[in-house]
């Protein structure tokens, strides 16, 4: 099995949170839609949180499996 480099989804969350923090975040009144009833800024930074979530989520979904398939063959591996 690969083994996990922590040090890189350290350093690619903490550039995507950097990101995130770029987005002008507001509310502003002149963008606002039906859509973005708080403005284009508010509604990206939504957008990219929800992004984010998939993205982390399928990671820990795939790293769960790996354990558990380690598990059924007779051993355990604790990422910690």
């Amino acid at each position: 099995m690969d083994q996990i480099n922590f040090k890189k989804i350290f350093l690619d969350s903490l550039g995507e949170l950097q990101g995130l923090l770029q987005i002008p975040s507001v509310y502003d009144e002149k963008t606002v839609s039906g859509q973005m009833p708080y403005g284009e800024g508010s509604w990206r930074v939504l957008d990219y949180m929800r992004e984010m979530g998939l993205k982390y989520w399928n990671m820990i979904i795939t790293l769960l499996q790996s354990v558990w398939k380690q598990k059924k063959s007779g051993w355990m591996w604790f990422p910690i």
